[in-house]
This record gives C-alpha cells, sequence and structure tokens, in this order.
C-alpha cells in the first residue's frame, strides 16, 4: 500500500513539474532575439513596414520598397537613436502609403489645389526652408529635424521626463498647427503604427563587434 501511494505521489510530482519546465522553456525562446547583419535588419523592418500598412497598393509594392529604404537611409545620416528608428516608416505610410509624388489635403484649398505634397504630405510653409516636397531625402530630412527641434521645447513645458514621451510630444507638435496650451498630452497618428515596428524590432539584435563602428540606431550583440 505504501509502495502504490510512493509510486502515487511521484507520478504527480512529475506531471506539475515537466509542464511548467517546458512553459519556462517556451518563454525564454521568445525572449531570444533573432541575430541579423545590418543590411538584414533593414531589409527585414522594411518588408514588415509594408507588410502592416493598409495604404500600400499591390501595384506599388516594389516602389514602396525601395522608399522604405531610402526613408531609413536619411535616419541613420539624421542619428535617429534605435528608440524611435523606423518613425519615417510610420508616418510615410499614414501620410501617402510610400508614395513619393503623392499630393492631397484639396479641401483646403479654394481652388482644390493640394496643400500637401510629397512622401510625408508637407504643406507650402516648408518651402522657405528650401525643402523640396517632391523629393524625397529632402522633405523626411527636413520632418525630421523640425522634430527634433521641438524636443527641448516640449520637453520645458511638458516637464518631460521620459525620452520615449518627449520624442512622442515632439513629434505630434511638430506635425501639427500651433496650440497655445500646447500638445503635451496628445499623440500622433502615426504612433500606433510606429509602436508595431518598435515591437518587431525587439525581435532583432544586429551582430557586430568593437571595430564596426556607428550602429545608426539598431540593437547590437558581440
Amino acid at each position: 500500500m505504501l509502495r502504490l501511494l510512493s509510486y502515487i505521489i511521484v507520478i504527480s510530482l512529475v506531471l506539475v513539474v515537466i509542464p511548467d519546465s517546458h512553459s519556462r522553456s517556451r518563454k525564454t525562446a521568445r525572449k531570444e532575439s533573432k541575430v541579423v547583419t545590418h543590411e538584414e535588419y533593414d531589409k527585414l523592418l522594411v518588408h514588415k513596414a509594408i507588410e502592416i500598412c493598409r495604404n500600400v497598393s499591390s501595384k506599388h509594392i516594389d516602389r514602396s520598397r525601395r522608399n522604405a529604404h531610402r526613408l531609413l537611409k536619411v535616419e541613420k545620416q539624421a542619428d535617429i537613436p534605435h528608440l524611435m528608428y523606423g518613425m519615417t516608416l510610420a508616418a510615410a505610410c499614414s501620410e501617402s502609403g510610400f508614395n513619393e509624388s503623392a499630393k492631397g489635403d484639396h479641401k483646403f484649398s479654394k481652388k482644390r489645389k493640394p496643400k500637401a505634397i510629397g512622401i510625408l504630405q508637407l504643406w507650402p510653409w516648408v518651402k522657405k526652408y528650401g525643402v523640396d516636397r517632391m523629393n524625397l531625402e529632402s522633405s523626411a530630412s527636413f520632418w525630421l529635424r523640425h522634430i527634433v527641434r521641438q524636443k527641448r521645447i516640449v520637453r520645458r513645458r511638458c516637464k518631460t521626463r521620459s525620452e520615449i514621451k518627449n520624442w512622442r510630444q515632439a513629434w505630434v507638435t511638430a506635425i501639427r498647427a500651433p496650440k497655445k496650451t500646447g500638445r503635451c498630452n496628445e499623440t500622433p497618428k502615426h504612433w500606433r503604427m510606429f509602436l508595431k515596428l518598435q515591437k518587431f524590432q525587439k525581435t532583432l539584435t544586429v551582430k557586430t563587434d568593437k571595430t564596426a563602428g556607428s550602429t545608426h540606431g539598431h540593437k547590437t550583440t558581440n
């Protein structure tokens, strides 16, 4: 009788321990990121952006992919940190579906002429800064600089301590009309897609070494 009870206890313990350890191993596997090169990292990020962007026409996948890569190149040149890497992809998806020649906001013109031009749908006021709205690099470079300039202003106004929150507030302040009360509690319409891209990037890690130089915002491992 005692022997039978011992067997039952042992079997019960095995049934409890095995599923638990198996569950932990699965959780550990999910936390492990895929190690890729810089080039692979950008290709995977672009692929993800095009895949989840509802504004991209199936007829223009190749064009959209090329423009997305060009946007990431501009971000690298602007030294955008890993925390915000891919922000232009989220904006370009929402604004133009990655179309460099997009024209919109006709309703704001008495003659029904487009007010918003280009991949980021910039308005005419940016031309005084020498921006060519039909040129992707010119538009994206100005767009990023404009947001970066707002960071210090909104940090002081909104008393922001979180870096990601500071970027979000600067982003929404830069792309919307001036507001006396500020936009401390607002979020840009691109934010949801941006968070999806950030979540995807957490599954990737760039393999590099100490002599590799700048990582341009990529999460790295040695």
